[in-house]
């Protein structure tokens, strides 16, 4: 009984390994430097995915630096930069945002939220 136990335990890490590696993606993660990003980008390295964080240009990586994870800059406003840093992806996670409480309901924070985030559903539609 010991020993069959100890058999499907070893089945089950070969199948895990080869479901883990078998699902390897590309993925590229906007607000990698928030809180969101930050963490998600943690998850994913653990599952083993290839992950690219897409840094917004001047800010720095922070806690970032120094994970085996490659890094692009982009901003969600410009949907031309949003297509080319999505090319070859398999998988975009969108977590930038603003976050700011004051001033409440800014037209910059409208910005961001909402045309941002159109942005990159435009550019995750037209990439391949």
């Amino acid at each position: 009984m010991l020993k069959q136990v100890q058999h499907d335990a070893e089945q089950c890490f070969f199948y895990k390994f080869l479901f883990i590696f078998a699902l390897t993606m590309k993925i590229l993660v906007t607000g990698a430097t928030g809180l969101l990003g930050n963490n998600l980008i943690r998850e994913l390295i653990s599952r083993g995915h290839s992950v690219t964080a897409m840094i917004e240009p001047g800010i720095k990586k922070g806690t970032l630096e120094g994970l085996p994870i490659q890094f692009t800059e982009g901003n969600i406003l410009d949907p031309e930069n949003l297509k080319l840093n999505f090319e070859g992806k398999d998988i975009v996670y969108h977590a930038a945002a603003s976050t700011n409480l004051f001033p409440n309901r800014s037209a910059k924070q409208r910005e961001i939220n909402i045309l941002g985030t159109k942005n990159v559903a435009d550019a995750i539609l037209q990439s391949n």
